[in-house]
């Protein structure tokens, strides 16, 4: 009766819906134009962004620009909590002569964001290639090659699995890997050293005035 405000209460749970909320909300005003940078990068022909914009509307309306959104909507909530709370856990268990009380050390925090981003990867490699199918499902390319068309993020999954196993929804794993790892221990070892830097620098100031 109580799970509610108790979870909301906890770190975790704040974690979850903020994360939820944030994923959810960037993912619906993003999504348009990530349809249409996948049809860009997947045209023979080299197209502007509004000619396949227009081209898009005009064949299959507006909601083709939405087609495979399902995936992500179902999986960023899920994602972005565990994200947040993986981050939070690795930064302080990854160097042990900083205790849990007092902040994290930039190596703890560059090598929590590598392991956050190599976690993502395994999350976000099987969404992605569902929704890059739906995506793609009407262009003149996939027409030749697939026989029967997606009903949704279901019916990907099943066929990927039916033909290719369960190694078939991690294609791509690696190269997403060596993407989202190194990139987050990067900018969230940026973050930390521009925030501590300014922080020291108001710190500074603030002493100098007093």
């Amino acid at each position: 009766m109580n799970f509610w405000p108790e979870f909301l209460a906890s770190s975790w749970g704040r974690e979850f819906v903020a994360g939820g909320f944030g994923g959810i909300g960037g993912v619906i005003t993003g999504y348009p134009l990530d349809t249409i940078r996948i049809w860009q990068q997947q045209s023979s022909k080299a197209s502007s962004a509004f000619s396949i914009l227009r081209n898009v509307v005009a064949t299959e309306g507006p909601a083709a620009l939405y087609k495979g959104m399902a995936a992500p909507l179902a999986s960023v909530t899920f994602q972005n909590a565990m994200v947040f709370q993986i981050y939070a856990v690795l930064s302080q268990a990854l160097d042990s002569s900083v205790s849990a009380a007092d902040p994290p050390s930039h190596k703890a925090v560059a090598l929590g964001g590598f392991g956050t981003g190599a976690f993502q990867s395994l999350i976000l490699t099987p969404v992605q290639l569902v929704k890059i199918r739906l995506q793609l499902q009407n262009n003149s390319y996939t027409k030749l090659h697939q026989s029967d068309p997606y009903k949704g993020p279901v019916s990907v999954a099943t066929s990927i699995f039916k033909t290719q196993g369960i190694k078939g929804m991690f294609r791509g794993l690696n190269i997403t890997l060596l993407r989202d790892a190194p990139s987050h221990g990067f900018s969230t070892s940026t973050h930390m050293r521009i925030c501590g830097r300014s922080f020291t620098l108001a710190a500074e100031r603030v002493a100098k005035k007093a």
